[in-house]
């Protein structure tokens, strides 16, 4: 890392410049991370009113990670959680049924694996003729939403660790 210079006049009355580049440069890479992970939080909190509530656990399995840090916190019958890379973050809800609501299902067929049967609202079925659904995009309309929020977030919490890592 090279050496910062302070500001100081010089015999011909010229001023030298302090450059802190290299310092700079070192704390954003250290601590790039974290700040993510402060904005990806606050898309998730973005996305929680939007989400509908039958029993509560698609809004409980919600969670924001970074490569250094998450709040992920497995919740009954969950995919597992994604680990972004460095340099990346993540919102996201570990529910099975998570990706199906943001993105929607095509018709389709649903058989009985295990048995003969399918037993559906007090019926007995062989098959069933699932009608799909569409998309309700709760994180992108989330993130239309709080676009300048996670900014801020991001660009706060650098801001903070700068000030603690060029003194």
């Amino acid at each position: 890392m090279a050496k910062s210079r302070r500001a100081r006049k010089s015999r011909a009355g010229a001023v030298e410049v302090t450059w802190n580049g290299d310092v700079i440069m070192a704390v954003v890479d250290d601590k790039l991370d974290h700040a993510l992970y402060e904005g990806a939080s606050v898309l998730q909190r973005a996305a929680m009113p939007r989400i509908p509530v039958a029993t509560g656990k698609l809004l409980r399995s919600g969670y924001a990670a970074s490569a250094t840090k998450d709040n992920y916190a497995p919740v009954g019958k969950t995919r597992r959680k994604i680990t972004p890379r460095r340099g990346t973050a993540v919102a996201a809800f570990s529910a099975f049924y998570a990706p199906f609501l943001e993105s929607g299902a095509r018709r389709h067929v649903i058989k009985p694996r295990r048995r003969k049967y399918l037993y559906f609202n007090g019926r007995f079925a062989r098959r069933v003729k699932h009608p799909g659904v569409q998309g309700r995009h709760i994180m992108s309309q989330a993130y239309a939403a709080s676009q300048r929020e996670i900014n801020e977030a991001i660009t706060v919490q650098l801001r903070k660790e700068l000030e603690r890592g060029v003194r």
